[in-house]
């Protein structure tokens, strides 16, 4: 092991605690209703307490797990960034850490997920303006790491139900063999991703995911109409560009009525 893998796992977490802290917010949380911790009359305030440490040691444990993907992510970003120093590409290079709230929500879901096998804690995404330059890029960061991508998944090629494109690479990082994940999009696919958070924020719910929701089923086709847009898919029938301009304008309602704005004609 070298001396930067000597830095970088110092005091990490072990693969086992790491699933032990997840499992133990696991149960913890869905103990309560609201996944909160609350006194109540139906609850034994020492059994109450004894939830209230183990959340919280819990919690320390994971964070400083997620703290070590800092370093790692950063290398992988400036890795990312000496690449497109070698092409004309006009790109959006940036990296982030996943939220601590977000890894304790993906804990409370049912599919038991678990942590020390979570591979996006650590993220490097770039954006570039077309597709012929995303192959490109795909192809140089492959050569660059060349053993070391764990997983790939091609979401531009087989969108999600959701209608999210991309190209997605998990990389080990040399120097700490940690897992961090590699997002390359091309600006359309960029723009949707960022339409879909937004949508998410304003309305307080999760639409990243496919369903049934007036804006999933118009963030899908917009989707499809993107895809077109950038030679990737067939062109929409007419009653689809119809259904995308009624979609559209339910949406901009939708959204009027939550923010008090009035509806553009």
């Amino acid at each position: 092991m070298t001396d930067q893998q000597s830095a970088d796992l110092d005091k990490l977490p072990s693969k086992s605690a790491v699933r032990k802290a997840g499992s133990a917010i696991r149960q913890v949380m869905r103990k309560s209703e609201a996944a909160t911790i609350e006194i109540t009359s139906e609850k034994d305030p020492a059994e109450l307490e004894t939830d209230k440490d183990i959340l919280q040691r819990a919690i320390s444990v994971i964070d400083l797990y997620r703290s070590h993907f800092s370093k790692p992510m950063g290398r992988v970003e400036q890795t990312l960034r000496d690449i497109c120093v070698g092409t004309d590409f006009d790109t959006q290079i940036t990296s982030r850490l996943k939220r601590l709230p977000t890894i304790i929500n993906k804990l409370r879901r049912p599919d038991n997920t678990d942590l020390s096998r979570m591979e996006d804690i650590g993220g490097c995404r770039v954006v570039v303006e077309t597709y012929d330059e995303l192959n490109v890029l795909h192809e140089l960061v492959r050569r660059e790491y060349a053993n070391r991508v764990h997983r790939e998944r091609d979401y531009v090629a087989t969108p999600r139900d959701s209608g999210y494109r991309s190209v997605h690479l998990i990389v080990k990082e040399p120097s700490s063999d940690l897992k961090i994940e590699i997002q390359l999009r091309t600006r359309l696919m960029h723009d949707w991703a960022d339409l879909v958070e937004s949508f998410s924020r304003i309305m307080s719910e999760d639409f990243k995911q496919s369903g049934s929701h007036i804006v999933q089923e118009f963030m899908k086709l917009q989707s499809t109409f993107s895809a077109w847009q950038e030679g990737l898919g067939p062109e929409l029938t007419l009653d689809e560009m119809k259904e995308l301009r009624i979609l559209g304008m339910r949406v901009q309602e939708l959204l009027g009525s939550m923010t008090g704005e009035p509806e553009r004609k």
